[in-house]
């Protein structure tokens, strides 16, 4: 799996080529700028991946309601944060 949070289209592309055949690639951000192309003609049509949006917006719920609610998905990244259980680069 991948996690991608940059909202960059180049951040999403190296997500999609670093998982394996049938991995899963979790985005966290907004990629509001259309002049970015993103390439899906080689790793994610040929190794089947899934992309899901994980970010809840514009009063969208999350998908997980009403076990993971706004405030335990926040508390859950700031635990997994402050154990290092998630790498963060700039």
């Amino acid at each position: 799996m991948a996690l991608e949070i940059s909202g960059n289209y180049l951040g999403l592309q190296q997500a999609i080529r670093s998982v394996h055949r049938e991995g899963l690639v979790v985005t966290a951000s907004y990629y509001g700028d259309r002049m970015n192309a993103l390439d899906l003609s080689g790793e994610w049509h040929h190794n089947r991946l899934t992309m899901r949006s994980s970010m809840p917006v514009w009063g969208c719920s999350s998908r997980w309601q009403p076990m993971w609610d706004m405030a335990r998905l926040e508390q859950t990244a700031i635990d997994m944060l402050a154990e290092q259980r998630l790498s963060v680069k700039r």
